[in-house]
């Protein structure tokens, strides 16, 4: 979807903007249904099927979650930048954190760009616990 973006930025319209968001967020619909958390919603997870079509793809980190509501990481890589502040800092994952990287999708599309710039790398890094102050 980021390039297609970047491509498309001048064509695609707000209704189709809007279309890709309401096709994501069923998805994430469906994962919940299923009791998943897919763990690593970006924009580059989502693959355009037709111009009017977007899938969610990637699903390398989903987790099945069971009654605790929520799935605790161990150690591994993850899309830092994408990630909720409790999964930062405390590595728990829920169907909200999900919602979180949608948001930040939804803001790449408002924008039209595959970039969240909300955050740098270096303050999604500065909060995490061991480099909070005080």
């Amino acid at each position: 979807l980021g390039n297609y973006l970047v491509e498309q930025q001048y064509i695609l319209t707000g209704t189709t903007l809007i279309l890709y968001c309401l096709q994501i967020c069923k998805a994430l619909a469906y994962l919940e249904g299923l009791n998943m958390v897919h763990r690593d919603i970006a924009v580059r997870n989502v693959l355009v099927a037709s111009p009017d079509c977007v899938k969610l793809g990637d699903f390398g980190l989903s987790r099945y979650v069971d009654e605790q509501e929520y799935y605790k990481a161990s150690v591994s890589r993850l899309p830092i930048k994408w990630m909720a502040p409790e999964s930062i800092n405390f590595r728990r994952f829920t169907t909200a954190s999900d919602v979180w990287m949608f948001a930040l999708i939804h803001t790449c599309l408002v924008r039209s760009s595959s970039r969240v710039e909300i955050l740098s790398m270096a303050q999604a890094v500065a909060l995490r616990p061991e480099n909070l102050q005080g």
